[in-house]
């Protein structure tokens, strides 16, 4: 199973922060786009997307195709260790992926993204 500690841009190589992607907890098409997310206690969560219309049918793409949204921790947090629940939206016809995350003790905190926003 995939961490995407390929991408070391964005996960470092010392200590290489997807290595704690512990469990893939989102998994969603929003478009033309896979998003996969990642609980990651250490370093926050981590939700990654990656454009399936350049994907060869039958085919998986690589890790490095994959582009982390926003950042670990979706804010730089560790607190947002977990992700809890998603839901895509169409809102005046742009879909979002919605998250609602945290680390299970302080209150959640809900973001969302779509297709071409960090």
């Amino acid at each position: 199973a995939s961490t995407m500690r390929a991408n070391t841009s964005a996960c470092g190589s010392s200590p290489n922060k997807c290595d704690k992607n512990t469990h893939l907890t989102l998994l969603e098409f929003v478009g033309n786009y896979m998003y996969i997310g990642y609980d990651n206690r250490d370093y926050g969560s981590q939700i990654w997307r990656v454009d399936m219309s350049s994907v060869t049918s039958g085919t998986a793409p690589a890790e490095t195709a994959f582009q982390m949204v926003n950042i670990s921790g979706l804010d730089g947090s560790s607190s947002n260790q977990r992700i809890f629940t998603h839901v895509t939206v169409n809102d005046a016809g742009k879909d979002w992926l919605i998250v609602i995350t945290r680390d299970g003790s302080n209150a959640m905190r809900i973001y969302r993204t779509g297709n071409g926003f960090d």
